[in-house]
C-alpha cells in the first residue's frame, strides 16, 4: 500500500496529480485547505493505493528510480558463482528498502484510519468541514458553536449536507447585512473604531460617492486631535471633492450646517473606558444622527470581541469592514457584527479614499466562506 499527500492551489488540480500519479484505482482518504503565505489557498489531497505495480510505486515516488523494477525472487540461492552472491546480496538489500518503506505506509494509513476511528467514537458531526472553515476563517468561537447549534438542530439524513449549510449560513449571514440604507440632507455620520481600521478613508469614499454620484452636498470635519495630519487629510479630501470642512474646534452643533450631509471622523477608540468618555460627549454635543464602526478585515476576531465593552460605549449603528482585499478570511467581518449586535453597511478594500465602498452580497460570502471543492469533500 502506497500513501500520499499532493498540494495544489485547487482541489481538482490536486485531484489531477493524484490521477497521473496513481491512476484511477486511488482511493482519496482526505481534503484539507490552508492558508499559505501572502493569503493563498492551498488544497491537500491525500490518497493511497492499495496494490501498486513495481512501475506504479517507481513513478509515485522517482527517487528509488534505483531500486530493482522486477519482482524480487526471496527464495534462497546456493552458488559458489561470485556475481550469483553479490546479485542475492542486493536483492536482499532491496527487499529491506522495500520492506520498511512499506512499514512506514502501512502506519501512516493506520493512523489516518485509528483517529478517524476515534474521531467517531467521539460523536463527530456530518458538518465538521464546516466547523474547521469556520475555524480557519478566523470566526469566533462563540459564533461556531451557535451556528453548530443551529445546524444540528436542522439536520436531516435525507437531505444533502452541503445543502443545508449553504442555506443555513446564507440565513445567518443575512442577518447580518444592512439591505437598505438611505442618507438625507441634515445627516450627521460618525465613524469611530480602532487606530489603523480606517475610518478616514471610509469617510472619503462615502463623500465621493455622494458627490460624484448623488450630487449631494457634504461637509467633512474631524475630530481626531491625536494622530498627525488628521486636519490635513480632512482637508485634503475636502479640496478634491469641493465641499466644506472643519477641525475639532469649530466641529460643534450650532457651527453645522443643516442643509448638507455631514461626515464626521473622529479619534481612535481607546483601550481605558474612562478615555472612551470625552469621545461619546463630543459625538452627542454634534447631534449624530449614524455612528459608523469601522473594522479592518485583517484584524483577527479575539480583538474585535475584546473591544466590546468600549464600543458598547460609543452606541455604534452600524459596520463597515476595510481591507477585504489584504486576506481571505472573513472571520472579524461576521464577529464584529454578531458581537456587537450590528450589520454590516459596506465592505472595501485598502486603498485608502480612492475605490468604492462595496455593499455585501451574502452568496459570494458564502462561496468565499465555503468553497464548492472543499465543501463536497
Amino acid at each position: 500500500m502506497i500513501i500520499k499527500t499532493f498540494r495544489a492551489e485547487t482541489s481538482s488540480a490536486a485531484l489531477k496529480r493524484v490521477r497521473e500519479e496513481m491512476g484511477g484505482d486511488a482511493i482519496v482518504l482526505k481534503t484539507t485547505q490552508e492558508t499559505g503565505a501572502l493569503g493563498r489557498i492551498i488544497y491537500e489531497v491525500t490518497a493511497c493505493l492499495e496494490n501498486p505495480t513495481v512501475g506504479q510505486t517507481s513513478k509515485i515516488f522517482p527517487d528509488a528510480k534505483d531500486i530493482v523494477q522486477e519482482p524480487i525472487n526471496t527464495a534462497p540461492i546456493v552458488s559458489s558463482d561470485k556475481n550469483s552472491q553479490e546479485q542475492l546480496l542486493t536483492e536482499t538489500v532491496h527487499e529491506d528498502i522495500w520492506k520498511k518503506r512499506y512499514e512506514k505506509l502501512e502506519f501512516k494509513i493506520n493512523s489516518f484510519l485509528d483517529s478517524d476511528l476515534k474521531k467517531e467514537q467521539r460523536g463527530s458531526s456530518p458538518f465538521d468541514f464546516v466547523f474547521e472553515q469556520l475555524s480557519d476563517h478566523d470566526f469566533s468561537a462563540e459564533f461556531i458553536n451557535e451556528f453548530k447549534t443551529e445546524l444540528e438542530e436542522s439536520y436531516d439524513a435525507s437531505t444533502d449536507t452541503i445543502d443545508i449549510v449553504k442555506e443555513k449560513l446564507t440565513e445567518k449571514l443575512n442577518q447580518f447585512i444592512v439591505k437598505d440604507f438611505s442618507i438625507t440632507t441634515g445627516d450627521r455620520l460618525a465613524f469611530v473604531g480602532p487606530a489603523g481600521s480606517g475610518k478616514p478613508s471610509v469617510m472619503g469614499k462615502l463623500a465621493a460617492s455622494l458627490v460624484m454620484k448623488e450630487k449631494k452636498k457634504v461637509t467633512l470635519i474631524t475630530l481626531d486631535d491625536v494622530k498627525l495630519g488628521a486636519y490635513d487629510e480632512t482637508a485634503a479630501y475636502a479640496e478634491i471633492l469641493g465641499t466644506e470642512y472643519a477641525d475639532n474646534r469649530s466641529a460643534i452643533e450650532s457651527s453645522i450646517s443643516t442643509d448638507t450631509i455631514t461626515l464626521i471622523d473622529t479619534v481612535a477608540i481607546p483601550n481605558k473606558i474612562e478615555n472612551i468618555i470625552p469621545i461619546k460627549e463630543r459625538l452627542e454635543s454634534i447631534g449624530t444622527t449614524h455612528r459608523i464602526a469601522v473594522f479592518s478585515a485583517i484584524m483577527r476576531s479575539k480583538d474585535v470581541t475584546a473591544m466590546k465593552e468600549q464600543m458598547a460605549m460609543i452606541a455604534p449603528t452600524h459596520l463597515v469592514i476595510t481591507k477585504t482585499d489584504m486576506t481571505e478570511c472573513l472571520g472579524t467581518l461576521i464577529t464584529a457584527a454578531h458581537s456587537f449586535g450590528l450589520k454590516i453597511l459596506y465592505t472595501t478594500d485598502s486603498h485608502g479614499g480612492v475605490g468604492r465602498l462595496n455593499k455585501p452580497q451574502t452568496e459570494e460570502l458564502v462561496n468565499r466562506i465555503l468553497p464548492i471543492e472543499v465543501a463536497s469533500e
